[in-house]
Order: C-alpha cells, then structure tokens, then sequence
C-alpha cells in the first residue's frame, strides 16, 4: 500500500512483511536471517562505494527493536564513504594513487 507523508527530497524505500503472502519464502527468511542481512548490508555497502552522491540509511526492525547496520552520508569524498563503511582502521591501510597513472604502471588484473 502507499501512503503521503512530509518529508524531505529524495526517495525512501520501505520495506514490511515482505514474504508474508508466500509461506515457503518467509520460512527461508526466517531460518537465513543473518545470512540474508549480511548480504543485503554488502550489497548496499557496494552500492555507496558507487553512488557518492546517494545518502543510505538502512535500518532493521525486529520486535520493535530498531538496529542500523549501515548509515552513509551523500557528498562524501570516496574515503570519507569507505571510512563510514568499514572504520578509519581499514582507511588508514589505503594508500592514494595519482590521478594520472602511465601504461607501465596500470595494473593489469587478467
């Protein structure tokens, strides 16, 4: 169903009881929740690397109980986005390439 709402620009998607109609599909869910969530969450996570322009806020709610696996601000530079994905831990590891690299140092990947 749709409902109006105030709110700002953009688009929101959500989601509730999707697989309720389709018992065999709910049951799946159930049994692979968190094999369904970390994909959902990669998914996403790849998705922010490629939409910098794109806020992501992607809550899960169980039992009234809200949880935000992954929350990503629009207008970041690249590190900035991988910072907010995985920590300064790994953003620390990641060296900066020039802007102009010469056929003999592109790195092929066969």
């Amino acid at each position: 169903s749709q409902s109006e709402s105030a709110r700002n620009v953009g688009t929101s998607i959500v989601i509730k009881e999707l697989f309720k109609p389709f018992p065999v599909r709910r049951i799946d869910m159930e049994r692979n929740a968190k094999k369904h969530m970390r994909r959902t969450t990669q998914y996403l996570q790849q998705y922010a690397l490629c939409a910098l322009a794109t806020r992501i806020r992607f809550a899960n709610t169980v039992h009234g109980r809200t949880t935000i696996p992954l929350a990503v601000q629009s207008g970041r530079s690249l590190l900035d986005t991988i910072r907010a994905l995985w920590g300064q831990r790994l953003a620390n590891t990641l060296t900066e390439l020039p802007e102009s690299v010469t056929e003999s140092e592109q790195i092929r990947i066969c």
